[in-house]
């Protein structure tokens, strides 16, 4: 009966031990510095919409020679013909301004119509240059991290997020990392 006591309190405490560890991970931030705005920014407000970041990532792709998704048929893209042969194609999401002079924006950089749990998103950064805007620091995360969200804290941009197992579907270290 001592036995069966014993090993009944040695699993509760083993159970308890595991929820504490799982509140403390989901917690933790590690702190990074990330130096990517080092550009002669414009002084006007940064008004960039979805809209024209689409224009504007789409422009700097296709003179890479990049195909763009939004301007291929799905039905009648052949991805065999010579001229499509080893392309990947770019596919606007979304953007997460960092501040006046920057905006993240978010695509898929991948084959034509490609899909699935493992197709990660690419980040870059627009510029609010004095010249107009402009794509610098092109994928400057890499390919497994993902973006949780972009806040300002104390007049600073912080980028929270964290590194991604495709193949486990598991979520690694996760990140607060300052934007200078």
């Amino acid at each position: 009966m001592k036995k069966i006591v014993l090993f009944s309190f040695f699993i509760l405490l083993s159970c308890c031990k595991r929820k504490e560890i799982k509140l403390t991970q989901n917690k933790t931030y590690r702190d990074s510095t990330l130096l990517i705005l080092n550009f002669d920014a414009n002084t006007k407000r940064n008004v960039l919409d979805e809209e024209k970041a689409e224009l504007i990532l789409n422009k700097h792709f296709k003179k890479k020679g990049f195909l763009i998704e939004s301007e291929l048929n799905f039905e009648t893209f052949n991805p065999e013909l010579k001229e499509n042969l080893g392309k990947k194609a770019i596919d606007f999401l979304e953007i997460k301004p960092l501040n006046n002079s920057a905006t993240i924006v978010k695509y898929y950089n991948c084959e034509p119509f490609e899909n699935g749990n493992c197709v990660q998103p690419h980040y870059s950064i627009i510029a609010n240059k004095m010249k107009g805007y402009e794509i610098i620091n092109e994928d400057f995360l890499p390919n497994n991290f993902t973006i949780d969200s972009v806040k300002n804290e104390k007049g600073k941009p912080y980028i929270y997020g964290y590194y991604f197992e495709c193949a486990n579907k598991k979520k690694l270290k996760s990140y607060r990392i300052a934007v200078k």
